[in-house]
């Protein structure tokens, strides 16, 4: 939100400002809402998230700011839609929510180079350059694995009935020598 405030201080106002400020409003309103929340996974990773995976995420919210900064001179629809995406894309990865890697790791940078050619020469720039940029980051295994971590099937061992606590034993009806009564 910071960067948003960055932009909105460089930038003249005009309808593309307001209706910047009002959407990232909105956003942040929505980020807070508690479905949003009651959406996202509980549990950390006990080891944190990837390196890239908070590169690949961060790079995504700072898209707003890197290409509101390069088209001072002047913006359109395309770099209004590729500016306040971005977040959102990150925001549906970084929140788990059900198909946030492929919006944020093909969706999005496509949808950023695609609409590049119709913004004014800086902002196109810097759009191209980061939609590259989010797609080559995502690409690496540890991004993929951030948001779909590997399950692993338990392996069952033998524990000796005498290692077993009684009460466990009780609720499996197993007697001391590891046979059902």
């Amino acid at each position: 939100m910071t960067g948003c405030l960055v932009v909105a201080a460089a930038r003249p106002i005009d309808p593309f400002w307001v209706a910047a400020v009002g959407l990232t409003a909105i956003a942040l309103a929505s980020l807070l809402s508690s479905p949003v929340i009651g959406l996202t996974r509980k549990l950390p990773s006990a080891s944190g998230p990837p390196e890239r995976a908070v590169l690949f995420t961060m790079s995504l919210v700072l898209v707003p700011l890197v290409v509101g900064l390069a088209s001072r001179g002047g913006s359109n629809t395309a770099t209004l839609i590729v500016g306040l995406t971005a977040p959102l894309a990150g925001l549906w990865y970084s929140r788990v929510l059900p198909g946030g890697f492929y919006v944020a790791r093909y969706v999005w940078p496509g949808a950023a180079l695609a609409l590049a050619l119709l913004q004014p020469w800086p902002g196109g720039i810097a759009s191209a350059a980061l939609g590259a940029a989010v797609f080559i980051v995502g690409l690496d295994p540890s991004v993929k694995v951030a948001f779909y971590p590997p399950t692993e099937t338990g392996s069952t061992y033998s524990i000796p009935p005498e290692l077993t606590p009684r009460e466990v034993l009780d609720a499996a009806d197993i007697d001391e020598r590891g046979r059902r009564r």
